[in-house]
């Protein structure tokens, strides 16, 4: 019947297509397990974040012997608020922080953009991933392994040629990387719950949409932090010496 010749079409379709459909999310969960890592470990960021806490406070009390201390993301998204001088409007709280996180030498302070972004590698990819949307990767993954399997254990349908050969390609194609795709995403679910931890940041534990939310809101703010960084760092390093002048008059942190 013609069900029998799709279901065969689509079988080995599926065959040929196993790892292209793998390597697919498999290569976006292990990006993400990467940021988190990059993120815990950058000895720029934690500098900045430093910086960041030492400047008021807006901040709650910040221990600035810890590295986090604040909910990260809070913090940083005040920062694009504030012009921290009446004197001179172009500069920001961003141009204060890569200055004292560099001990307010220019030359150092030019060089932190390009070191974030070394140190963040995975970043700018990782936070623009859709949590939701990978995890339907995965699941459709599985299900195209379970249709196989499916269909092969259907005594009425097809030939006993047939439904070896669909056990087959559920055994050789499927199997392993379904195991190595399910380990990998436990895995990265685990590195993003001690990312949100260590950056203080709070998710209701009851919903996953609130955790997927707050993991994406937390890598879509440290990007744009570093984003900005980067800018600020190229400004103070084109013009070291009006950056310079005015963060030592009046912008050091007391």
């Amino acid at each position: 019947s013609m069900s029998q010749a799709e279901a065969k079409l689509r079988a080995l379709r599926l065959e040929a297509q196993a790892a292209a459909l793998q390597k697919a999310p498999l290569v976006r969960v292990q990006l993400l397990s990467r940021a988190c890592s990059e993120l815990q470990n950058s000895a720029t960021l934690k500098k900045l974040l430093q910086a960041v806490a030492r400047l008021g406070s807006w901040i709650n009390s910040a221990d600035l012997g810890s590295q986090r201390g604040f909910a990260l993301s809070s913090a940083l998204g005040k920062l694009h608020q504030f012009r921290a001088l009446r004197g001179d409007r172009g500069l920001s709280l961003l141009h204060v922080v890569t200055l004292s996180a560099a001990g307010g030498s220019p030359i150092d302070a030019g060089a932190l953009g390009n070191q974030l972004t070394l140190e963040l590698d995975a970043l700018p990819e990782a936070s623009r991933d859709e949590l939701s949307e990978l995890d339907r990767c995965i699941s459709e993954f599985r299900s195209a392994a379970d249709w196989l399997l499916s269909e092969a254990e259907q005594e009425n349908g097809h030939s006993d040629a047939v439904r070896e050969r669909l056990r087959m390609i559920h055994e050789q194609e499927f199997v392993g990387r379904i195991r190595q795709l399910d380990e990998a995403w436990a895995t990265a679910r685990v590195d993003l719950e001690c990312l949100l931890k260590f950056f203080a940041e709070r998710w209701d534990h009851g919903q996953s949409k609130g955790f997927e939310h707050t993991t994406e809101h937390l890598l879509r703010t440290v990007e744009e932090f570093r984003c900005s960084i980067r800018r600020a760092a190229q400004e103070i390093r084109e013009q070291p010496r009006r950056f310079t002048n005015i963060y030592n008059k009046s912008a050091s942190p007391d």
